[in-house]
């Protein structure tokens, strides 16, 4: 540590592991998100366990937050600790540092920031599924489907209408979209740079505190007795609507026939099928794949529908709108 101020150069990233050292500590701390809620909830899926942490002379509301703080505490006290000397090396960087240096810290420290705050999204997100699913299994599914089906139906849907759309260009709104997820990140760098790195950390922020407070309000009002076999159907739903949209844009982009008909056809059954088998899981069986089956077909025409009406309205007048002179 002494040796470090006599040379300046071993605070260069290159010396502790560079960009790659980084970004595994960086992957780490998300996967930590996900991994931490899972066992500091995991006895909402044991009925025995359930009323005896119930049985406790502790309000649920007090159990929540106390264990909310302790997954918190766990999540980021290694996370601050990896931050501090980062934020010394940008304070501090005129003693000892080139202003490329500097610069190069003050990047390290913003993407630190967007982390911290995609964690804390992710967590959120996390705690609500287990609060809300049946097995820790299922609310990790569930995780991932709605993780990668909402950045996939976001993209490849603004790609799809762009392709049918005359003049469309990159819209605010999928950009905004984007934000909410740390995919859009971990893959791009786009989001992140520059002078604007705050608004995806303040978007993800203020998304999990919603997460959080949601997850509070359905542990208070969750029953011991749904333990092992529930799931809350507004997460459900949403979940299925992401999958199954997901994985029809996919296909229809994967096949890729130059035939539009015989795409979307593809894409269409292929979203009704994921839909059939994440309502067969929920209901442990097929006694409602009929249901389940209308359902789908039913959510299919509803999105052939709006296709329709964006086709005949120029996505809601957008090519007929006329740029500013600037």
């Amino acid at each position: 540590y002494v040796d470090t101020f006599g040379n300046p150069n071993l605070l260069h990233a290159s010396s502790w592991g560079g960009s790659d050292l980084f970004g595994l500590c960086m992957l780490i701390t998300l996967g930590a998100s996900v991994v931490i809620p899972m066992v500091v909830f995991s006895y909402l899926d044991n009925r025995r366990a359930l009323d005896v942490f119930h049985a406790l002379p502790v309000t649920r509301g007090k159990l929540f937050w106390g264990n909310m703080l302790a997954t918190l505490f766990l999540l980021f006290a290694p996370f601050v600790v990896c931050v501090l000397p980062v934020a010394a090396a940008v304070d501090f960087s005129p003693l000892w540092l080139d202003p490329r240096d500097g610069m190069l810290y003050f990047g390290l420290l913003q993407t630190m920031l967007v982390v911290a705050a995609a964690a804390l999204m992710m967590c959120g997100l996390m705690v609500l599924l287990m609060i809300c699913c049946s097995t820790v299994v299922e609310s990790f599914g569930y995780f991932c489907i709605l993780m990668v089906g909402y950045t996939i139906v976001v993209r490849m849907g603004f790609n799809l209408i762009g392709q049918y759309t005359f003049g469309f260009s990159d819209f605010w709104l999928e950009e905004f979209l984007l934000r909410f997820t740390p995919l859009s990140f971990i893959f791009s760098t786009a989001t992140i740079t520059g002078d604007v790195f705050w608004i995806p950390a303040l978007q993800m922020t203020v998304l999990g505190v919603l997460l959080t407070l949601l997850g509070w309000r359905r542990y208070v009002r969750r029953k011991s007795e749904q333990a092992g076999g529930y799931i809350w159907a507004p997460v459900y739903y949403i979940a299925a609507a992401f999958g199954s949209l997901a994985a029809g844009l996919y296909v229809r982009a994967v096949v890729s026939s130059g035939n539009d008909g015989l795409d979307t056809a593809a894409g269409a059954v292929t979203a009704v099928l994921v839909f059939i088998v994440l309502d067969t899981i929920r209901h442990r069986g097929f006694r409602h794949i009929a249901r389940s089956a209308v359902t789908s077909a039913i959510g299919v025409a509803g999105v052939a529908v709006l296709a329709v009406v964006i086709n005949l309205t120029g996505t809601f007048g957008y090519e007929g709108w006329v740029p500013d002179v600037d």
